[in-house]
């Protein structure tokens, strides 16, 4: 082939493939007609992906099994008639249970998002099939009453039979909280304009993260932007550290920031945090590896500290004037999300002190106490010192008590191979209850 034309062919590759991405830079700028057609193709895409890997394992709710055991593993015979209030996946549904200390069940929610929301057009790229959906916060109240996210889903609270009392069709997620009137505190998430200039330096359309008050009923009381507050408090030269977003790869839309807690401080507690008020709200970003404490009436900005912990997961108020959080401590990367636990990467629990800044390790930087959980992650501060972990990677809780003694552990092992997720637990002494029998003769 003479050069000349060789010259030419290549040359004329190049053009053309710098023409095609510029296309795709413009449309994809100015979200035209074309970039909605592809934008729609690559989520179609994604929906047919996950569906073929869900085929024949549930691998979305799934993990490696690091050789734990399986079921109850530690702590069996303890008789103290506690509870232990599980979200997750168990068998092949997602479900809340209650078990014993022994593991056997006392009540169980097998719930399913087509069935509860049979409507889906309010969620952008909705999941295609509803194995595809997970719980992420719940909790359950004295009279066997459970209420729960689908993560980014929607809210459900159902009686102690199953029968389901409302759903509400939103983007909730991540935590829900019992309310002192028996209402609610959620997360809740909606998208920006594209023209929307509130947020500059930043431009398009983003996800915006809210802080919602919910009744017993479902319908929301109040509500607040979580990043419009922190941007206005003083925390933008954080949130555009990066002179943007950051684009998870499991959302369509740009998240401003990625709340993963809410929590009120109790009235009980509100001595021990003078620098608070009793009903301000403590929040966990994970994406700016920041906790914040917002005024519970006006959502106003009054405290906030970044690190050292790193992507961090629900932060809580303890009753000594410390704030608690599961350290993730790593970031959510492919190399370490289903790999083996790296040292360097191993998460923890820790305790920050608000009005000095200081910090501790309370969990997991001593032998024996390996936890790794790139995402997620739960813990509950018990009376007498104890923790309630919550180690979601690796479908394992654990108690320890005041000496970082393991007392109790629960594996929920799908098979020899893998580990199904727990979102979430909560130990209930037996009195907490109402429920005197917990039978039922059918659920709904």
């Amino acid at each position: 082939m003479r050069l000349d034309r060789l010259v030419f062919i290549v040359s004329a590759v190049v053009l053309s493939a710098v023409a095609v991405f510029m296309a795709g830079m413009y449309s994809g700028h100015k979200k035209t007609l074309v970039f909605r057609w592809i934008n729609q193709g690559y989520a179609d895409l994604k929906g047919f992906y996950a569906t073929f890997r869900e085929s024949s394992l549930p691998l979305s709710h799934l993990g490696p099994h690091r050789g734990r055991g399986e079921g109850v593993t530690a702590g069996a015979g303890i008789t103290d008639g506690k509870l232990i209030f599980l979200s997750g996946f168990f068998g092949n549904s997602n479900a809340l249970r209650l078990i014993r200390r022994d593991g056997s069940v006392v009540a169980e929610w097998p719930v399913d998002y087509f069935t509860l929301f049979p409507d889906r057009s309010y969620k952008p790229g909705a999941p295609v099939k509803s194995i595809l959906s997970d719980i992420h916060g719940a909790e359950i109240h004295p009279n066997g009453d459970v209420a729960f996210n689908f993560e980014y889903l929607g809210t459900v609270k159902m009686d102690r039979c199953g029968t389901v009392l409302w759903t509400r069709a939103s983007q909730t997620h991540h935590s829900l909280e019992i309310a002192p009137d028996g209402g609610y505190w959620v997360l809740d998430r909606r998208t920006t304009p594209g023209d929307d200039p509130s947020y500059s330096p930043l431009a398009g359309r983003y996800a915006e993260d809210l802080a919602e008050k919910l009744s017993a009923d479902g319908e929301v009381e109040w509500s607040f932007s979580i990043p419009r507050m922190q941007f206005d408090g003083g925390m933008k030269a954080i949130l555009t550290a990066s002179f943007r977003t950051q684009n998870d790869r499991e959302y369509r839309d740009r998240e401003l920031i990625h709340a993963n807690r809410l929590t009120m401080l109790r009235p009980e507690m509100a001595d021990a945090f003078p620098m608070f008020a009793a009903g301000d709200l403590l929040i966990s970003d994970k994406f700016s590896n920041a906790i914040a404490v917002h005024d519970g009436k006006t959502g106003a900005l009054k405290w906030f500290q970044v690190g050292p912990f790193l992507q961090q997961h629900d932060a809580e108020f303890r009753a000594d004037g410390k704030i608690t959080l599961f350290n993730n401590n790593a970031f959510d990367d492919a190399e370490y999300q289903y790999g083996s636990p790296a040292e360097t990467h191993l998460s923890n629990i820790m305790a920050v002190d608000p009005a000095t800044g200081a910090t501790e390790v309370i969990y997991g930087d001593r032998e024996g106490e390996q936890l790794f959980s790139i995402i997620r992650g739960h813990h509950q501060s018990l009376p007498g010192g104890g923790i309630l972990i919550t180690e979601f990677s690796g479908g394992r809780v654990l108690e320890v008590d005041a000496e970082r003694k393991t007392v109790w552990e629960f594996v929920n092992a799908y098979d020899s191979d893998y580990v199904a997720e727990v979102t979430g637990a909560t130990l209930l002494p037996e009195s907490y209850f109402t429920v005197a029998d917990w039978t039922c003769t059918a659920r709904g």
